[in-house]
């Protein structure tokens, strides 16, 4: 005997329910009577979009693609003769990236590009501003600057200059100058702390490494194109330069090494 079950109190039990689906004819009348709605929100959301691109600051990105040769080896290419060049492990290549990123270069890129200096002005041209140079002594500062039609004025807490245009200006520990007069009659900038811009400096550089070489992009990202195209050049050439120096320097004690053990086999041979 078959039957719709029961609960035991007199109440049929049914199956699962499918579920209903909505007609299109439903969306349909539903998307007429709030036609408001379906016009005005695409339109607003447009709009607030174009219009946070518009106003939002402008980042650029410089990348140089270096090539991590080992220089040691360049410069010992004459003294060692061997059949097989030993390949270069992941490991060292590794290493050479994170001394890229390492604190001292970070402070000799910041230092050498015055990477302390916040000089973010509107109508403020990039390139009038160069020589930028401040003391790792000098610790974080605010610096009023007035442009005249001939002169420019700097003043800080404790310390005001007036210069021509083109002139260094000197206030506090900061050093920089002016080429010629800008748009701005103001601005305010910034002396950073320097583990504040070594910090800055790090969270904006980048590296990657190209899979199955030993071929790295470096790129630094900045607000202004000309600061991040000239971050990235000094960082290379001073990457290129430490490296050299290492190389050197190895190879300095790799003679003097070899020139101790070419004394005492002669001495033994004196002996004998």
């Amino acid at each position: 005997m078959t039957g719709n079950g029961s609960n035991g109190n007199g109440h049929h039990l049914s199956g699962p329910q499918e579920p209903q689906l909505i007609h299109w004819r439903t969306l349909w009348i539903l998307a007429r009577r709030n036609w408001w709605l379906v016009t005005v929100l695409p339109v607003v959301t447009v709009a607030l979009t174009a219009a946070w691109l518009a106003i939002a600051p402008r980042n650029y990105r410089a990348t140089a693609v270096l090539r991590l040769a080992d220089a040691r080896r360049s410069l010992t290419r004459n003294v060692e003769q061997t059949s097989l060049e030993p390949e270069r492990t992941t490991e060292q290549l590794l290493s050479q990236i994170q001394m890229m990123r390492s604190r001292s270069m970070a402070e000799a890129v910041v230092d050498s590009t015055g990477l302390r200096l916040l000089a973010t002005t509107r109508k403020f041209a990039p390139s009038l501003l160069r020589d930028v140079r401040i003391d790792p002594r000098a610790s974080a500062d605010t610096l009023e600057l007035s442009f005249g039609a001939e002169r420019y004025s700097v003043r800080n807490r404790s310390d005001s200059v007036t210069v021509a245009y083109g002139v260094a200006a000197h206030v506090g520990g900061a050093t920089f100058t002016v080429v010629s007069k800008p748009a701005a009659t103001k601005a305010r900038w910034f002396v950073l702390a320097n583990e504040q811009a070594i910090d800055r400096f790090t969270e904006r550089l980048h590296t990657y490494r190209r899979p199955s070489t030993d071929i790295v992009d470096v790129s630094f990202i900045d607000r202004q194109p000309v600061v991040a195209q000239r971050v990235v050049n000094t960082l290379t050439a001073v990457y290129q330069s430490l490296e050299a120096q290492n190389a050197q320097n190895q190879s300095k004690r790799r003679r003097i090494f070899l020139d101790e053990q070419l004394h005492r086999t002669d001495s033994l041979l004196t002996e004998a």
